[in-house]
């Protein structure tokens, strides 16, 4: 990911990043954390999105489109979304992506990597 403000047009972005997962070690899923700094007094999540690795082995880049919608649109690897509007209104965000390598039975990480945050301003 790129550390700098980068400014996009699209109000319904795609995150895409690279997994250095190896054949013995990789993540089993992922979630990917949008929030909205656009007033740092109230930074809030306006997205979450987990979903499985179905690039395992791959060494391309992962992307994952913006989904705001119920579960019955969602791609099939698609586990959970949570959003707080359609498109992105004009504003400051960041993003990162949180690689998960196990879990407990209520699905929660036992073993887990994040990205650094990523920046992004939709005009």
């Amino acid at each position: 990911m790129i550390s700098t403000l980068n400014t996009i047009s699209d109000n319904v972005p795609s995150f895409t990043w690279l997994t250095f997962d190896t054949q013995f070690y990789w993540a089993n899923y992922f979630a990917v954390r949008v929030e909205d700094v656009s007033n740092l007094q109230e930074i809030s999540t306006v997205w979450t999105c987990f979903i499985l690795n179905n690039w395992i082995g791959l060494s391309d880049p992962i992307t994952l489109n913006y989904i705001a919608s119920d579960s019955s649109a969602w791609p099939s690897y698609v586990l959970a979304c949570r959003y707080k509007f359609d498109q992105f209104p004009a504003g400051t965000y960041r993003w990162k992506v949180i690689a998960i390598f196990t879990v407990d039975d209520l699905y929660r990480a036992k073993a887990s990597g994040e990205s650094e945050w990523g920046y992004f301003e939709v005009e």
